[in-house]
């Protein structure tokens, strides 16, 4: 909630519930001075509002390291869960061509509202990919990380299905958002 506001601040009352970044510390203060802030929806609880901040961030960093997005098909790994979330909507207002959303069914809905296409995980992901970008996937967010990395099933589909067309260039950029295990 803000209790002050700085000279120049626009767009923020005092009382409004917001949520952000205030820099590498404080993450635990009662008071906090942000350097980057939104407001809070309303359908959100206090918990909600302080991990958002960081999902965002993550998500952004992961996206900045695969580089431009602008018409690209973009497959976000675990795109139901907050880091993932933030990913498809920063991907689509920064202009990817199509976000592909990997999440349980239960969450195909809250997909399809961020203007990801859903699909599910598991076998015939190659198969799913085929149909849902005819192009090929340019590009991968993996923020799911239940597998080991080089070996996993998902990651043999995704990649067999990133390379099915001539048009795809050569080696689907990746940025994994787990440590190498």
């Amino acid at each position: 909630m803000v209790d002050e506001i700085g000279d120049g601040v626009q767009g923020v009352s005092i009382g409004d519930r917001v949520f952000g970044l205030g820099g590498v510390t404080g993450a635990t203060a009662e008071l906090l001075i942000l350097s980057a802030w939104a407001h809070t929806p309303a359908t959100w609880n206090d918990e909600q509002a302080a991990g958002a901040g960081l999902a965002s961030v993550t998500a952004m960093r992961g996206l900045d390291a695969l580089g431009p997005l602008a018409g690209r098909t973009l497959l976000v790994e675990g795109a139901a869960g907050g880091v993932g979330s933030a990913a498809a909507e920063i991907a689509v207002a920064l202009g990817v061509g199509t976000v592909i959303g990997t999440a349980s069914e239960r969450n195909h809905e809250f997909l399809t509202s961020l203007v990801a296409v859903p699909t599910t995980y598991g076998p015939g992901l190659a198969q799913r990919l085929t149909t849902l970008a005819p192009h090929g996937v340019d590009i991968v967010l993996d923020t799911a990380a239940s597998a080991p990395w080089t070996t996993s099933s998902r990651s043999r589909a995704i990649r067999s299905a990133s390379r099915r067309s001539p048009t795809t260039r050569a080696g689907t950029a990746w940025a994994r958002m787990w440590p190498t295990r």
